[in-house]
Order: structure tokens, then sequence, then C-alpha cells
């Protein structure tokens, strides 16, 4: 089971790929990325944001490859470890730099594929 933690209780630490559920600004769906919080300088400190306050600009959630796609910290989101994502058998964590930037995935090592009998 993912335990939930919503943007204005705490934020993960710098960097850190996290499980990322934001509301839509319109309609009743939720975005669900992996995702990282990053800061735009040295000493920037990450705290939690409660609905309704000030959004920061020194930090935000980077959600793509690369960082690209950005969303604010608003304490309208919430996140869960990676890995607390309970697995399949067989099945594992990985990770891996790949053209300066940190991927993660959940890979398949050992073929588990049973084809249909006939």
């Amino acid at each position: 089971m993912l335990k939930w933690i919503n943007e204005a209780e705490a934020l993960p630490p710098i960097a850190q790929p996290v499980l990322f559920m934001c509301p839509r600004q319109a309609g009743e769906h939720w975005d669900v990325n992996v995702a990282c919080i990053l800061v735009d300088h040295e000493g920037v400190r990450p705290r939690p944001v409660k609905p309704g306050d000030q959004w920061p600009t020194d930090y935000r959630w980077a959600r793509t490859y690369g960082g690209d796609l950005i969303s604010l910290v608003t304490g309208n989101g919430w996140w869960a470890l990676m890995n607390e994502i309970t697995l399949p058998p067989g099945a594992e964590h990985r990770s891996q730099d790949i053209f300066g930037a940190r991927q993660y995935w959940i890979a398949q090592p050992v073929p588990v594929f049973a084809p249909m009998k006939r």
C-alpha cells in the first residue's frame, strides 16, 4: 500500500524521484508522473506549501525526461516513494543516468510471459 503525502505536510529530498499526483486545473482527472523536486540555486530549501498559500518560484516539480515539464508546488499535489510500490514477482526497481538525467523504471529481468495453450 502506497503512503501518499500531501505537499502541505512534507516534500521529498531534492532530486529524489517519487510518484507524483496533482489535479488538473480543469476537469476531474489527476496527472500522475514520476517527478522530483528541483531548485534554482544552492541554498534553496524546499518547504511544504499549504493549499491557497503563495506558490514558491525557486523550487518546483520536474516531471519529464530532462526536467523540461515542470509543475509548481501548490499544496494540491500528493507524492509517494517509488520503493513503496508493490511489484509483481520477479520485477525490480532500476535506475540509470542517461544523458545526464536520472531515469527510473520497473524492470522484469526474468521472462514471465506464458503463451496460450492450444
